[in-house]
C-alpha cells in the first residue's frame, strides 16, 4: 500500500500559500484564517494526516478517521 508521508513544512506552505479571496471549503473554514493561523494549524494537520494514513481500513478496505473539534475559549 501507498503510503504519503505529510511533512509540517510542506502543511505550512500550502496553508500560508491559500488565495485568501476564494470561497470557503466544504469545511465551512475561509481560506484567509487557515492562511493566518498556518503556523499553528499545519503542525496539527500534518499528525492528522499521518494518522488517517495509519488508521484501520473497514471491511470494504476504506479508511475512516473521525475528527470532533472543539471551541476554545479565547482570552
Amino acid at each position: 500500500m501507498l503510503t504519503i508521508k505529510v511533512l509540517r513544512n510542506d502543511a505550512f506552505h500550502a496553508f500560508a500559500g491559500l488565495n485568501s479571496w476564494k470561497a470557503y471549503g466544504p469545511d465551512g473554514v475561509p481560506p484567509i484564517v487557515l492562511k493566518n493561523c498556518a503556523s499553528v494549524v499545519a503542525p496539527c494537520l500534518a499528525k492528522l494526516f499521518q494518522k488517517g494514513q495509519l488508521a484501520k481500513g473497514n471491511k470494504n478496505g476504506k479508511k475512516r478517521l473521525t475528527v470532533l473539534p472543539f471551541p476554545l475559549k479565547v482570552k
